[in-house]
């Protein structure tokens, strides 16, 4: 009879990806690696994960939704900041995301390999749902979002901002007002009506 896998297992092979992801790198990780570091034979891991870019990228969405869900709710959507224009929450929003994944150590590790994992639709969408549409929502319902944008596809649009500006060229993240300058530029006035 096939046995089940445990959700404490699997938790538990997460837990020694992120330690062997944090001490090799994304790039170097392999599954010998992180069955060793779990306890578990690699048949166990594959039971699992059906390959390492699948274990990956599970590992980094487990780790970023557990640091955005300690912080809840981000500082954008407390209370105190409702009484701050949208363009002002949005800038400050993006910038608290940048400057804490930059500062991060899995995302700082490698910000390309974690960035490719957190570039999946469906890390995407939750990433969106929890941090981006609450304040989306309610800048359009004020009319200081523009109407005929989705609020699904700005949000994607913001995170993918936010990887973008972790994971430059350079190997260096832009720093808070490099990041505020090219949005209010660029990011704000595309998104709120005209003549606001």
């Amino acid at each position: 009879m096939p046995t089940t896998p445990r959700p404490d297992t699997r938790e538990r092979i997460l837990d020694a990806a992120l330690r062997t992801l944090l001490r090799l790198g994304i790039a170097k990780t392999t599954m010998k690696d992180v069955s060793r570091a779990a306890g578990v034979s690699r048949a166990s891991l594959y039971r699992y994960f059906a390959d390492r870019e699948t274990l990956v990228e599970a590992t980094v969405r487990h780790h970023v939704l557990k640091v955005v869900a300690e912080e809840q709710p981000p500082p954008h959507l407390r209370p105190e900041a409702s009484r701050r224009p949208f363009a002002d929450r949005l800038v400050e929003g993006i910038v608290h995301d940048v400057s804490r994944g930059s500062a991060d150590p899995l995302l700082s590790t490698d910000p390309r390999g974690a960035s490719t994992s957190i570039g999946r639709p469906r890390l995407y969408a939750e990433l969106n749902q929890q941090v981006w549409e609450p304040l989306l929502s309610e800048a359009q319902e004020t009319g200081q979002l523009r109407e005929d944008l989705a609020i699904e596809d700005v949000a994607d649009w913001i995170v993918r901002l936010e990887i973008m500006f972790m994971s430059q060229s350079d190997g260096r993240p832009e720093t808070a007002d490099e990041v505020r300058r090219y949005l209010r530029l660029f990011v704000v006035p595309s998104l709120v009506p005209a003549g606001d």
